[in-house]
């Protein structure tokens, strides 16, 4: 009868410490992969702000293009007008202003 309750606390004993070495090895893969998470989600936020930037910046580029590209066809200055006469015909076109922007 000793032998097997001398057996019996060996395994309990061998499981306990299996418990917690498996215990260990949890929270240890635990804390690995939350920090992999933290590190993941910083990388992806500074990503998608990097590219939120980018498209800002562009975007803003393309108003400034279009405002340029109204000044130029459609401004106060009738410089459309101008440039729908094309250079061989500027002489037929007699009532256009070429002041651009001076205060004349």
């Amino acid at each position: 009868m000793k032998k097997l309750d001398q057996q019996y606390k060996e395994r309990i004993r061998n499981a306990e410490l299996f418990l917690q070495l498996e215990t260990d090895q949890v929270e240890k893969n635990y804390v690995k992969e939350k920090k992999a998470a933290a590190k993941e989600f910083e990388d992806k936020k500074i990503e998608l702000k990097e590219n939120l930037i980018a498209e800002l910046e562009e975007k803003k580029k393309m108003i400034e293009n279009e405002k340029l590209t109204m000044e130029l066809t459609g401004g106060k200055n009738g410089l459309f007008k101008f440039l729908q006469c094309g250079i061989k015909t500027v002489e037929k076109c007699h009532n256009i202003d070429l002041t651009i922007g001076t205060g004349f």
